[in-house]
């Protein structure tokens, strides 16, 4: 019995300990990188924060249910590769290049514009995006990105209407 309580209190302490150095990196995120950090306000109920990873000017946060079977990453990083000009001028005229695609696609998610794309055999989601701004007006952007797995398109989009810069 003493033991089991020893065991129980150990448990405890470093899941404190855990939750203290994702708070720690984030907190250290906000202040280091060179720009903005996005967080989300919402997340399902049942995830937690299991991860968070901060090297040099890259950011990622992992939640999950208590079983591993439904996650959200979120990846960040200094300087992103997607194509600004054309997620712009999507935000202006609506034309998708890839109307023809069923499981790839530009999206506007809130504040947000990127490719979103859906895998149903893995019932995955993912979306690579930036801020809406005006074209031209920015010189680059960061790299922002989410996926889910286990999680319906509705509480996806949710979480990324949720996520709020920080910085």
């Amino acid at each position: 019995m003493r033991i089991s309580m020893h065991l129980l209190l150990l448990a405890v302490v470093l899941y404190a300990g855990g939750c203290q150095n994702n708070e720690n990196t984030i907190n250290k995120a906000i202040v280091q990188v060179n720009y903005p950090i996005l967080i989300p306000n919402y997340i399902p109920v049942e995830f937690e924060l299991v991860k968070s990873e901060l090297e040099n000017e890259f950011f990622y946060l992992k939640y999950q249910n208590e079983e591993g079977s439904m996650r959200v990453e979120l990846t960040q990083d200094s300087y992103s590769n997607l194509n600004w000009d054309k997620l712009l001028e999507f935000v202006e005229t609506e034309e998708n290049p890839y109307d023809l695609s069923p499981f790839f696609s530009y999206e506007i998610i809130g504040q947000f514009v990127g490719e979103y794309s859906v895998t149903p055999s893995v019932n995955a989601l993912h979306f690579t995006f930036i801020p809406i701004t005006r074209r031209g007006e920015a010189d680059s952007f960061p790299y922002y990105n989410i996926s889910a797995v286990g999680l319906n398109e509705e509480e996806f989009q949710q979480i990324v209407q949720s996520l709020k810069k920080y910085n």
